[in-house]
C-alpha cells in the first residue's frame, strides 16, 4: 500500500490541490492579503505538480539529463514534495486557526512588540525581529549585506 502511495501521490495531490482552491475563499475569509497570499501558495503548487511528475516525468528527466544515473528515487521525490513541501507550505500558513496574540518582555525587561503565533503569519514575516531590542534588522534596499548592527 505504501509503495502505491509513494507513486501515485502527484494525483492525490492533483485533487487536494482543486479542492483547496476551491474552499480557499471559506478558508481565507477575513484574512490578511500576505496570509492569502501565503495559503494559495499550497494549492497552485499542488496542481503545478501533476504538470511536472504525471507519469515520473520529472524523476526521469532529472535521472536522464541531470544525475546519469538513479540520482532521484520514487521513495525520494515523495519525501521531498509530500512532507517537505506541502508539509512546511501547510504549517507556514494555517488559515483555519484563530488569531492570537500575546505580549511578551524583550531584552533588559523592554516591553516587546505584539507577536502573534506562528499561524497568524507567513514564515518569512517571523525569522527576524523587528524591534529595539534586537540586534539585526532588516533593511530595505538590496545590498550585499542585508542585515544590518542596530
Amino acid at each position: 500500500m505504501f509503495g502505491r502511495l509513494i507513486a501515485n501521490w502527484v494525483y492525490g495531490g492533483f485533487l487536494a490541490g482543486l479542492l483547496l482552491a476551491l474552499l480557499a475563499p471559506i478558508l481565507v475569509h477575513a484574512r490578511p492579503l500576505p496570509l492569502v497570499i501565503t495559503f494559495l501558495c499550497l494549492p497552485v503548487y499542488m496542481i503545478h505538480q501533476y504538470e511536472e511528475h504525471d507519469n515520473d516525468r520529472f524523476r526521469q528527466f532529472v535521472n536522464r539529463q541531470i544525475g546519469k544515473g538513479e540520482v532521484l528515487s520514487p521513495l525520494a521525490v515523495f519525501i521531498i514534495n509530500v512532507p517537505g513541501v506541502w508539509g512546511i507550505v501547510g504549517t507556514a500558513n494555517d488559515p483555519g486557526s484563530e488569531r492570537k496574540s500575546t505580549h511578551h518582555r524583550g531584552h533588559r525587561g523592554h516591553r516587546g512588540a505584539q507577536s502573534y503565533f506562528c499561524q497568524s503569519l507567513p514564515s518569512t514575516m517571523r525569522l527576524i525581529p523587528s524591534r529595539r531590542w534586537s540586534t539585526l534588522k532588516l533593511i530595505s534596499s538590496p545590498t550585499a549585506n542585508p542585515l544590518r548592527r542596530m
